[in-house]
């Protein structure tokens, strides 16, 4: 059903389908092309799939030097290892709940990369995709760009 449909008119580079845990007519696939990721809504009982601009679209991230760093982190070879469809996004400083940021000397910046799988990143239970937060994401605080200050898993510290 999916090979049949144009959901980008951009060269699609890989797709995933994910089944949500209830109901086994209902899917969540994953369209990945050079610059974005496309996300539809699947029902195969009723043979209709839904996808609507901007908001199923996910532009991809820059790598910054802190997305660079968290990606040498304990957790992140992990994450990358593991996650096929990992995705690394450097959010700035905005702190992780339950996890207070580092507290640097004047001069330093810290900021917050957040590790999520494509695959786990959307809602099971009303439309609209989730936003981090899942149980299997994560979070690095990255110091100056460069270094690692403290990681972990959903509101978990691991370091």
């Amino acid at each position: 059903m999916l090979g049949n449909t144009q959901l980008t008119a951009a060269p699609v580079l890989r797709v995933a389908l994910e089944p949500y845990p209830v109901n086994p007519f209902h899917w969540h696939a994953i369209l990945e092309t050079e610059n974005f990721y496309q996300f539809a809504e699947i029902n195969t009982h009723a043979g209709l799939i839904e996808s609507e601009a901007p908001r199923d679209v996910l532009y991809k991230p820059s790598d910054t030097p802190a997305v660079e760093a968290a990606k040498r982190t304990l957790l992140g070879r992990v994450y990358l290892d593991w996650g096929r469809w990992a995705l690394l996004r450097d959010v700035g400083q905005l702190p992780e709940a339950g996890a207070d940021p580092p507290q640097l000397p004047g001069g330093r910046t810290w900021t917050t990369v957040e590790f999520s799988d494509l695959r786990f990143d959307y809602s099971f239970r009303s439309s609209g995709r989730a936003r981090s937060g899942s149980v299997l994401s994560g979070w690095a605080y990255i110091v100056d760009g460069r270094e690692e200050a403290a990681e972990g898993m959903g509101s978990r510290v691991q370091k």
